[in-house]
């Protein structure tokens, strides 16, 4: 819906990519979100934390903008040839960002060491990865579809191309990684760690 491309890991060619959405102008990133927002109307926003969930420019990117966005959507003084060419102003009730709590990367890191595979993660990387546990205020089960998940990972040609390390962990083991998708609500309409995104909106 953005028509950028990907800007793959950082240090790699695709991220210098003058079309790529980390190189992108970031006012006309906001905008083609903000005008999304007003399309669509949405009760409830999703996008990854500012972390980019494990340092990736697309997430860290789309997380900043969209951010701004959800701010900047409800003003009417925010691209205003979007409000003279009909759309009216819209705040969505709750954002909510995607996030890794720090426990399962610890739990993955155990995993793999017990099939016999060395962990990826460096010393920085133990530190940085994930968020603290308390901050997840939804955890939606989705063991339903994490094969079709593994699956679309796959297809990530940037993220699990052949030597990506996803390639060298056994499907079990990424299937239960994958089985449960955690939330931070950012604007909390939630109390407790919720199981559903859509619990407090009417």
């Amino acid at each position: 819906m953005l028509g950028y491309r990907d800007s793959g890991m950082v240090g790699t060619p695709d991220n210098f990519n003058a079309l790529c959405l980390h190189q992108a102008n970031a006012s006309d990133v906001v905008g083609s979100i903000v005008r999304i927002i007003r399309e669509l109307r949405p009760q409830v926003l999703l996008t990854h934390d500012p972390t980019g969930g494990y340092g990736h420019p697309d997430h860290i990117a789309i997380s900043a903008h969209t951010t701004t966005a959800f701010y900047e959507a409800g003003d009417p003084t925010k691209y205003p040839d979007q409000i003279s060419g009909g759309l009216d102003p819209w705040t969505p009730r709750t954002l909510q960002y995607s996030v890794f709590p720090k426990s399962r990367y610890i739990w993955l890191e155990a995993a793999m060491a017990e099939a016999g595979i060395d962990p990826p993660f460096s010393v920085e990387d133990r530190k940085s990865l994930g968020v603290p546990d308390d901050m997840v205020t939804t955890a939606v089960d989705v063991s339903d579809y994490a094969d079709t998940k593994l699956a679309a990972l796959y297809c990530h040609q940037t993220q699990a191309g052949t030597f990506a390390f996803f390639r060298y962990i056994p499907n079990n083991i990424l299937v239960e990684f994958l089985s449960t998708e955690h939330f931070h609500s950012v604007d909390p309409i939630h109390h407790g760690v919720g199981t559903d995104l859509l619990e407090g909106l009417t």
